[in-house]
């Protein structure tokens, strides 16, 4: 397996027991640790390193870009100081920063779930009306290592897939373990 750049979903971070810093990828999702290695042989493993840098973009012969690329790019980054790193809270962070309040009729207003959303250490990543379906596509995220539960909203949930896709029904509490990723339906 290649690890000569990896591709975090949101953020990456660089930690020690008493501080760090994550740095939220907003527009760049591949990152090299270490050094500059993407056209070295591919590293079988990684060191512990304390650097890691933005993949921006590629232009060397064997790909499909063109050999320059002409123009101004803007690539965006927030940088989030905090003490030992605790995934539930970096996250909370990271995704305030990729998802900023919304301003509605000149108010500026947090989003709102329509029903109550799901407890820390649970996260709801992306949430999604269908209305062929009646029904809220919810992608849930369990920040932590330690498994967790929700007591789901009083309709039917099921188990789903990106497409929103029902499978298995849902008991009344969700059990989510740790660092678990889980599509859900709720119907409304």
């Amino acid at each position: 397996m290649c690890r000569n750049f990896l591709s975090p979903t949101s953020y990456a971070d660089v930690s020690t027991s008493d501080y760090g810093i994550t740095v939220a990828l907003l527009d760049t999702p591949l990152i090299e640790v270490g050094g500059l290695t993407a056209e070295q042989p591919w590293l079988e493993s990684l060191h512990s390193e304390t650097r890691f840098f933005a993949y921006l973009m590629n232009n060397i012969w064997h790909t499909n870009y063109k050999a320059d690329q002409e123009g101004e790019a803007t690539f965006r980054y927030s940088m989030l100081f905090h003490a030992g790193f605790e995934p539930t809270q970096v996250l909370s962070e990271v995704l305030a920063v990729r998802t900023p309040l919304q301003l509605l009729d000149g108010k500026v207003r947090e989003p709102q779930f329509p029903f109550p959303p799901p407890p820390l250490p649970l996260v709801c990543l992306a949430l999604r009306y269908l209305p062929e379906q009646a029904a809220y596509l919810l992608l849930i995220l369990n920040s932590s290592d330690h498994d967790a539960q929700w007591r789901l909203p009083g309709t039917k949930t099921y188990v789903s897939d990106p497409l929103g896709t029902k499978a298995d029904e849902c008991k009344e509490i969700l059990a989510c373990k740790g660092f678990q990723q889980l599509w859900l339906l709720v119907e409304v």
